[in-house]
């Protein structure tokens, strides 16, 4: 005779089984939406699971990666904010960088600004916090392409700082030669 109780059990073991996933992985469907609504607006979007710890959408636009993060989304927490990055190398313009950063810093600007830690990076960034309903694809769309924006913004003012610098140094330099020329001893 069946165990009918047995029966039951190990149907609802194999029911309970793919729940268990999808509710682990229920997250990965917001994810999915946001990756979704890119593509569909002509974005590259690439989802990136690797790190649970560090979940990702990679974009791009204007030049500019931008990393759409999910800060405080865990397995069994809610993804109610995202977090929109973008990283400049400024390792070959450290001191302009820093000088637009503070000016950046002191404006009202859609972007905020970090130096990480023990870097010679910039990071502009950008919170969206939404409540249970996912940030339609046109203000997220119109955030990351207000992020670049910004991105283009603070690079052309480094550019332009860094050419300002490396003008009055090339004047420094022929005003120094010129200084030497005029010391030189005649017999």
């Amino acid at each position: 005779m069946i165990d009918l109780r047995r029966l039951f059990f190990s149907f609802y073991i194999i029911l309970l089984i793919p729940t268990v996933t999808l509710a682990q992985n229920a997250n990965s469907s917001a994810f999915n939406s946001y990756t979704e609504a890119l593509q569909k607006n002509g974005y590259r979007a690439k989802l990136d699971t690797s790190n649970k710890d560090f979940l990702h959408i990679e974009t791009s636009t204007q030049g500019s990666v931008i990393f759409i993060v999910f800060p405080e989304c865990k397995e069994d927490s809610e993804c109610n904010l995202l977090e929109l990055v973008s990283y400049l190398d400024c390792s070959e313009t450290v001191e302009q960088c820093s000088d637009v950063m503070k000016s950046w810093q002191n404006e009202e600007n859609f972007s905020g600004i970090i130096q990480p830690e023990g870097t010679k990076m910039i990071a502009l960034y950008h919170y969206i916090k939404t409540d249970k309903e996912l940030v339609s694809s046109s203000t997220l769309t119109a955030s990351i392409e207000q992020l670049a924006s910004d991105v283009v913004i603070f690079s052309r003012s480094v550019n332009e700082a860094k050419a300002v610098d490396d003008a009055a140094n090339a004047s420094n330099a022929v005003i120094d030669a010129s200084k030497k020329k005029t010391n030189i001893k005649m017999k």
